[in-house]
């Protein structure tokens, strides 16, 4: 009997995750319509499959959305994220620099709204 031993999906874990994906920006257009293919586009495998799908999921699905809805993007790309929560909060740079890379010449601001989340005065 073989026991597979359960990926670890901490915030750790993620955050180890964040610090291997590559540095270089990507066209949108090249995300593909898998994790397999965007592992593939991105030239990386993740270790911990199941802390890296998390840790990317939510900068994946607003990229897979602008690419789908086709939505016109000016000099300065704005994203309210409703329903954020404390998860988004945490390592909030390393979390969406995917989404810089992907918008290399364009501004992006990212409003994060949610009930979870902090009062800032």
């Amino acid at each position: 009997r073989v026991r597979m031993r359960a990926e670890v999906n901490d915030e750790e874990q993620r955050f180890l995750e964040l610090m291997r994906v590559p540095d270089t920006s990507f066209d949108l257009e090249d995300l593909g319509d898998s994790w397999e293919e965007y592992f593939a586009q991105r030239s990386f495998a993740p270790k911990n499959r199941a802390a890296c799908t998390s840790a990317l999921s939510v900068p994946l699905t607003i990229l897979d959305a602008l690419r789908r809805f086709e939505l016109p993007l000016g000099e300065v790309v704005r994203i309210d994220l409703v329903g954020s929560r404390k998860l988004e909060l945490s390592e909030i740079q390393l979390l969406y620099q995917e989404l810089c890379r992907a918008f290399e010449l364009q501004h992006l601001e990212l409003r994060l709204v949610g009930p979870e989340l902090p009062e800032i005065p």
